[in-house]
């Protein structure tokens, strides 16, 4: 059986096979790296086993701090009670939902801020309460933040912190991120192609401090400029 909800930030998942979320950061529209429907459907494991179920979560990074998330699922089911054809119709009908869901991606206007780390916190203590068989996170983002109430990498005087005293910033992503539980079930990886030296300066900057606020969680981290580089 497939559904599609529309969900909010808080929505636990079920225990329900593998669960794939992306976040896909909307804020800018130069960038290389983006969650289609080619990079994302293969890595639904029903080759090995048409049998598993399997949850697909999406969301946006807005320069809202909170958005919806769009979500579909198939059960499991018992291979010596289900029908292959019907099952093999069922992951065929989750797929298209997958697909629909990645396809339909708006015009949004122009965003002032960039409100990257709430969301992927918010997305973690879902993915945290949710299926034992492992949950994967990509985020499609530079995660360059710019909050006005918060850490902007923009802003003079956070850049040189973050430069200058990391451990600062280290804890100031680590308080946000309360209540964030430990798990080798879950990992995250963000996917990101620079687009010219400056950015690449820039976003490595980001990735030490993803890497060491990651390992202070306990949540494994990677960092990819592509999907297919997995």
């Amino acid at each position: 059986m497939v559904l599609t909800v529309l969900v909010g930030c808080g929505t636990d998942t079920t225990d329900n096979g593998i669960t794939i979320s992306v976040l896909h950061d909307r804020t800018e529209d130069h960038f290389i790296a983006r969650p289609t429907v080619d990079a994302i459907t293969p890595l639904f494991p029903f080759g090995d086993d048409l049998w598993k179920g399997a949850t697909f979560r999406y969301g946006e990074i807005t320069g809202l701090n909170f958005n919806r998330r769009r979500e579909v699922s198939i059960d499991n089911e018992n291979s010596l009670l289900g029908n292959e054809l019907e099952r093999r119709q069922a992951i065929s009908d989750f797929l298209v939902s997958v697909s629909k869901i990645l396809n339909d991606t708006t015009a949004i206007a122009k965003q002032k801020e960039s409100s990257i780390w709430r969301p992927i916190v918010e997305e973690l203590k879902v993915l945290g309460r949710g299926s034992i068989q492992g949950s994967q996170l990509f985020v499609f983002s530079d995660l360059k933040e710019n909050t006005s109430d918060g850490f902007s990498f923009y802003r003079p005087k956070d850049r040189k912190l973050l430069q200058n005293t990391p451990e600062k910033v280290v804890k100031t992503y680590l308080e946000m991120a309360e209540g964030v539980a430990a798990s080798g079930n879950t990992r995250v990886t963000v996917v990101y192609q620079p687009h010219d030296t400056d950015d690449d300066k820039e976003y490595l900057l980001m990735v030490g401090l993803y890497k060491a606020v990651f390992k202070r969680l306990g949540i494994p981290i990677e960092f990819k400029t592509s999907i297919q580089t997995l």
